[in-house]
């Protein structure tokens, strides 16, 4: 099989580790659209956030010339589904520079990623996060087996004042707690479509892997009998990737004079000058029993005290669309961001016939 393609003049290939710096570049040089454009930054090495999925890491780079000027990823992983591990890719970091985009036709290229990475690594399933004003990337993926998996909120909690106690006892794991809070996990993420290994083995490697992440950074509820019913920990990846505001535009220049103005008189951190980064931080590892609001509540509540002193912006998490967890965010002030969770499979899948829409996928969004 050809890995090396050429597509309308654009040749496609797979990235070695020389290509660190030019996709670092070729991210910083594509922003979001709005009243706020953001760009993306990573960190030292561009494929470093990557390897935090514990899993195969492919890079396809698309070429005009010597000039990059797109790209996408794919994480090959083990993913729970009906019970039992199958082998999935994930894909993610699919950008390509604005001059090029009409120019481009997506849908042919993700054809030749999914034949190579099937003839790879025999992986027939594939799934995407996009958000869901991103209708280039979403007819990216618009093809024959292709639908959407699950919707899904990143709900952005704000950091702006004090929040009453939680109303349950809410306590920070040790040691100790490894193995009994990789066993609550893995049972969790068994029920879901995709799911994540979590047994201890691979929740060491990660706390081993991620940079500043620790046992010591899950919360925890128990219930009466001592049995972990709640989990999340929070992580700033911010070693790996970092989020720079460009500049303010229309609405958002007066929307950022008041805010700030709040920020001064309340004493929490101000929005950052356009050219700085935001300062947030995610909920990874949430796990809630029977999708109970109130615990989840409690976990918001306690991280969001605990980390008030860090100056931070936002702590964001991800809240399935539905999700009765949506009562959880009462006593917070946050900003929703619709994404969509698409599967899409090879026209040779085995699970042609499979249905994986589910209001349980297995998807780390610290990760995306």
């Amino acid at each position: 099989m050809d890995i090396i393609k050429t597509f309308q003049n654009y040749q496609v290939r797979m990235a070695t580790n020389h290509d660190s710096k030019p996709l670092g570049q070729l991210l910083e040089s594509i922003h979001s659209e709005g009243a706020m454009p953001l760009i993306e930054e990573r960190g030292e090495n561009f494929f470093d956030l990557l390897r935090m999925h514990l899993g195969e890491v492919i890079t396809f780079i698309i070429e005009k010339g010597e000039e990059v000027v797109g790209c996408v990823s794919f994480v090959i992983r083990k993913g729970w589904f009906g019970g039992q591990l199958m082998d999935v890719a994930y894909a993610c970091d699919l950008r390509v520079k604005a001059g090029h985009r009409k120019k481009i036709k997506l849908t042919p290229i993700f054809h030749h990623f999914i034949n190579v990475i099937k003839h790879l690594y025999q992986v027939e399933i594939f799934h995407c996060a996009v958000i869901s004003t991103n209708k280039k990337g979403i007819n990216a993926t618009k093809f024959n087996g292709s639908e959407v998996m699950s919707r899904y909120s990143m709900m952005s909690i704000q950091f702006v004042g004090k929040v009453r106690p939680s109303a349950h006892r809410v306590e920070r794991a040790t040691e100790n707690d490894l193995e009994e809070i990789s066993e609550y996990l893995q049972r969790h993420s068994k029920q879901k479509v995709f799911g994540l290994q979590q047994d201890a083995d691979t929740l060491k490697k990660r706390i081993d892997l991620w940079p500043g992440f620790s046992i010591n950074d899950f919360y925890i509820i128990r219930d009466d009998n001592q049995k972990i019913i709640a989990t999340a920990a929070p992580w700033n990846n911010c070693e790996l990737r970092k989020t720079r505001l460009l500049a303010y535009h229309g609405h958002m220049r007066i929307l950022k004079a008041i805010y700030n103005l709040e920020a001064k008189l309340r004493n929490f951190e101000p929005l950052p000058k356009a050219g700085e980064c935001f300062n947030y931080t995610t909920l990874t590892h949430v796990e809630v029993e029977n999708e109970d609001p109130n615990l989840l509540s409690s976990l918001l509540k306690a991280i969001y005290h605990d980390l008030r002193q860090d100056r931070l912006h936002m702590m964001s998490t991800m809240l399935v669309e539905g999700s009765p967890l949506i009562k959880a965010f009462r006593s917070f002030r946050y900003r929703k961001t619709d994404f969509e969770l698409r599967v899409f499979k090879h026209t040779d899948s085995s699970f042609s016939n499979k249905d994986f829409i589910t209001d349980q996928p297995g998807f780390e969004m610290a990760l995306h």
